[in-house]
């Protein structure tokens, strides 16, 4: 495959959402002018690297939205309607971006390069759809843990239909809105029209979003821990509370059994009691887990998004931009990972799945 690097960084449209320097979106013209942001064989090893991971996202991720979706407990659970839309989010990634945009866009120029505009739309897609679910997952969980009393009131079968078209819709919007000027207008109004248009996406899309789902999971962690702390004294005094009436219990022999048998079955409804609320503890802490490592992932490419939008290009390389990208297919990559090592119920769906094929 001949490759050429880019052209002088001067001669290029400006970038789209979420695109960093060494990133472009319009059909590439041939050039010798030498920069600094053309590796082949950088290019080449995330040929490689990025290709693996593609296929560990599209596989992990299609048997999770399968098992979701084979389970009737999972279909009636609004947590695991968030997750297998974030499932669908991470398909497309591996689908949409891996192999155009993260191959053809993301470094040197090559003959695919020409529909950079096209991968990038598809990219703008997947990427702010993954953003707004992770959103959606934690206005859900804040919703059940911090004002648990306001959440049947609050998320009904109406109000999550509304956000899942909110959180689709939305990027097909963002997506389009672009390339209907990109293709139209001429290339000084385009220019003016991205600077805009791209500074209020970064802001929207990736600088507000990760402070806020930091604070919000972190009141749902403590919101978690004080929930448990509560339940603990509540069973330990409620366990006391049994023992002195079994000790000034003075009655007959069929008495004290029957008051005995009492006590077994309180015991054994403080068990299950205690695993539901565990299960439940668990399935909130895999979605907070997923939020984690969601705005782990995106901070490199929130440092070159802040570099391309305050003109410090001097501030990346081709390592950066790449690692930045790969780091994003990564947390694509792991969400299947947690549903299998937190949450039971997953498990138990994934197993007899398994069993029936």
């Amino acid at each position: 495959m001949n490759f050429t690097v880019f052209p002088s960084p001067s001669t290029l449209a400006p970038e789209n959402f979420l695109s960093t320097p060494g990133e472009a979106l319009h059909q590439q013209n041939k050039s010798d002018f030498k920069t600094p942001l053309c590796d082949q064989r950088l290019d080449e090893a995330f040929w490689v690297v990025n290709g693996i991971i593609g296929v560990v996202i599209l596989l992990g991720n299609s048997f999770t939205c399968t098992v979701f979706l084979s389970s009737s407990y999972s279909r009636r659970n609004y947590m695991n309607i968030y997750l297998l839309s974030l499932g669908v989010a991470d398909i497309s990634m591996a689908v949409l971006v891996v192999p155009g945009f993260a191959a053809f866009c993301s470094g040197c120029t090559y003959k695919w390069s020409e529909y950079c505009w096209f991968f990038g739309g598809a990219r703008d897609i997947s990427f702010s759809a993954t953003v707004l679910n992770v959103l959606a997952i934690t206005y859900d969980r804040y919703t059940a843990v911090v004002r648990p009393l306001h959440y049947a009131s609050t998320m009904t079968n109406r109000k999550v239909f509304t956000i899942l078209v909110a959180v689709w819709v939305t990027p097909l919007v963002v997506s389009s809105l672009r390339n209907i000027w990109f293709h139209s207008w001429s290339e000084e109004a385009v220019k003016k029209a991205d600077t805009v248009y791209n500074a209020v996406l970064i802001t929207i899309f990736v600088f507000l979003p990760l402070p806020v789902l930091f604070i919000v999971n972190l009141q749902i962690m403590r919101a978690i821990k004080s929930h448990g702390s509560r339940i603990h004294a509540d069973m330990v005094e409620r366990m006391h509370l049994s023992f002195q009436s079994s000790t000034i219990v003075t009655v007959t022999e069929p008495s004290t059994r029957e008051f005995g048998n009492e006590l077994v079955s309180n015991a054994d409804l403080n068990v299950q009691n205690r695993r539901n609320i565990s299960r439940r503890r668990k399935g909130t802490l895999s979605c907070v887990l997923v939020v984690f490592i969601f705005i782990i992932s995106w901070l490199p490419r929130a440092f070159l998004n802040f570099c391309y939008l305050f003109g410090r290009r001097d501030l990346t390389s081709p390592m950066l931009i790449k690692l930045s990208l790969f780091l994003l297919f990564f947390q694509s990559s792991v969400n299947p990972a947690i549903y299998c090592f937190l949450r039971n119920d997953f498990r138990q769906a994934a197993k007899r799945l398994i069993k029936w094929r």
